[in-house]
């Protein structure tokens, strides 16, 4: 219990460092999460340049962690950081321009956008590691931990709100179904994330406390 009321207390300053941390990568993940809720309001079938938009933020999501992994292992980038934030934006921007124009997202342009994430996931585990300054094992062990656990307390956190929102339902007044919708949105799209962000440490620093982590 002493460890919940501990993590409850800090969760405010994890959460915001990994927006300061990540700052491309939270953006998509708001835009995301907004996103989301506007196709959740509609009731509908979601128009296919709301598709688009969702396939760019997540792919820009990817884009915000590789671009900060990279600042933080070469130190000879770090004071070169808004222009490669600026080249990353206009590659998200690039890759919105490529799908503006097709008439569906195709199973090909899927499986391409997939194997992008998926190569973009593998440099993320690799570049801390990049000429043995950490080791790869114990920063896939850490990766691995951290999504585990941001998915262990955003499971509890979806059953709580839940529970509240069908306690209020019943002994209240009617609840609109959808705003379990929000909450799970909201939770599993932008909190879980940035929650999964905020517990990996910086690999290559010498503070005290990031060693001390890894």
């Amino acid at each position: 219990m002493k460890n919940w009321k501990q993590t409850v207390k800090i969760l405010p300053q994890r959460i915001s460092k990994a927006i300061w941390r990540f700052p491309l990568t939270s953006v998509c993940l708001i835009g995301a999460t907004g996103l989301i809720w506007y196709m959740i309001s509609l009731e509908n079938s979601p128009p296919l340049m709301a598709e688009k938009l969702m396939y760019t933020f997540w792919v820009g999501a990817f884009i915000g962690m590789l671009v900060q992994f990279c600042v933080e292992r070469f130190s000879e980038i770090t004071a070169k950081k808004p222009a490669l934030y600026a080249l990353s934006t206009l590659l998200i921007v690039g890759y919105w321009l490529i799908l503006w124009p097709v008439p569906e997202l195709s199973a090909e342009i899927s499986v391409r956008t997939l194997v992008a994430v998926f190569a973009m996931l593998c440099a993320v585990l690799w570049i801390p590691s990049v000429k043995n300054t950490t080791d790869f094992n114990e920063v896939a062990l850490i990766h691995f931990k951290s999504v585990f656990t941001s998915i262990l307390y955003s499971a509890v956190l979806s059953a709580g709100i839940g529970a509240i929102i069908a306690t209020v339902d019943i002994l209240l007044f009617d609840v609109d179904y959808n705003a379990y919708l929000y909450t799970l949105s909201l939770i599993w799209v932008m909190f879980a994330p940035l929650y999964y962000l905020s517990l990996l440490p910086k690999f290559n620093s010498q503070e005290e406390l990031d060693l001390k982590y890894i």
